[in-house]
């Protein structure tokens, strides 16, 4: 379930294939999308103009002006489970039970970028607001990526960790070890960051 960007309509998704569109005002039902397979997550675009709807190993995107089918695509080796758009609608971010995200170009609907270093399936995923990280969350893990634009599709690995406790003046502070890729020529510099899991929370909650 998801609200779109201008909290207008409000899409519902279902287990049979199913996308339905509410308007989220007089909750009367605008229409409903057969995605073809069980639909496991949907996102709208920033600016509501698109919608993706992912399941099995498709990923749909629709036009929500007619709410007609604009692209399909696949890639993931299993069920895609989470989508999100870049801030300006032109890629979408996918996470799936293969363990990997990958990046696609809306235009074209061609695969951009895989990220692969999760040991579980991705279960979360969202851009930040300048489309140049992506913040993904798998089996109790979080991770952040240089997700800017490349020229081809490359593969990079992010290390793991998990997140530990420390205490100070008797008090007990969770903190969660994230690294960050950041690009520098061809090579990739890891920097590690240490930020409490409840700013971090919110984090994904606010984005």
């Amino acid at each position: 379930m998801t609200y779109s960007p201008d909290g207008t309509r409000l899409a519902l998704v279902s287990d049979e294939g199913l996308i339905a569109i509410w308007d989220a005002d007089t909750a009367a039902e605008l229409t409903v999308l057969r995605h073809g397979g069980p639909v496991r997550s949907v996102a709208f675009s920033h600016d509501g103009k698109r919608l993706a709807s992912v399941g099995d190993r498709t990923i749909l995107i629709w036009d929500t002006t007619t709410w007609k089918q604009v692209l399909t695509t696949r890639g993931h080796m299993g069920e895609v489970i989470c989508a999100a758009f870049s801030s300006d609608g032109q890629r979408l971010a996918t996470g799936g039970g293969d363990k990997f995200i990958k990046l696609w170009d809306m235009a074209s609907g061609k695969e951009t970028l895989i990220l692969r270093g999760h040991t579980s399936p991705v279960s979360g995923i969202v851009f930040t607001p300048d489309g140049r990280r992506l913040i993904s969350y798998a089996g109790g893990i979080v991770k952040i990526w240089d997700a800017s634009p490349l020229p081809a599709a490359q593969a990079t690995t992010a290390p793991t960790t998990r997140p530990r406790k420390r205490r100070h003046r008797k008090l007990s502070a969770v903190f969660l070890t994230m690294f960050v890729a950041t690009r520098r020529a061809s090579r990739f510099v890891w920097l590690r960051l240490r930020c409490p899991l409840e700013f971090l929370r919110g984090f994904m909650m606010y984005y």
